[in-house]
């Protein structure tokens, strides 16, 4: 997603060769444009940024609450001021959480375990985000699939 002027907003969309990394950057450099994301910091602030894009209407009030089953977190520390968010996941369906986080940060996984203790999940899983297929690092190996007759 990416902001246009003051109000509004378009999907970065990658062509056949390029990753979504390198579509951003590539927009970037190309134009008037800048990434859209909340970096505000109180939740007051986050909310009144939330408020001044469609996109991240939609996924705050439809997406988040009708999500279903599984969701993977990458790149979000659970901070104080996003309790919102947690508030909004709350109202899912959403039985198992899987976070990413950098390096071996034992405090932070406790703290993410408190900060959703109340949503009741089935499962919550930590994993490195530098593991190979995490966001941009890919995948080393690949494995063949045989068909199954």
């Amino acid at each position: 997603m990416r902001r246009e002027g003051f109000s509004g907003e378009r999907k970065i969309h990658t062509g056949s060769n390029d990753n979504l990394l390198e579509a951003i950057l590539n927009q970037w450099e190309a134009g008037n444009i800048s990434p859209a994301f909340i970096c505000e910091g109180t939740e007051e602030n986050k909310r009144e940024a939330i408020s001044s894009c469609n996109y991240f209407e939609r996924v705050f009030f439809e997406v988040l609450p009708s999500l279903e089953k599984t969701l993977v977190v990458y790149g979000w520390g659970f901070g104080d001021q996003d309790q919102h968010i947690i508030d909004q996941i709350g109202k899912s369906t959403v039985k198992k959480i899987a976070v990413a986080i950098y390096g071996d940060d034992d405090v932070l996984c406790g703290k993410i375990e408190q900060k959703l203790k109340a949503l009741n999940l089935d499962k919550l899983v930590f994993f490195d985000s530098t593991s190979d297929g995490c966001w941009n690092n890919p995948v080393v190996e690949t494995v063949e699939h045989e068909d199954v007759a």
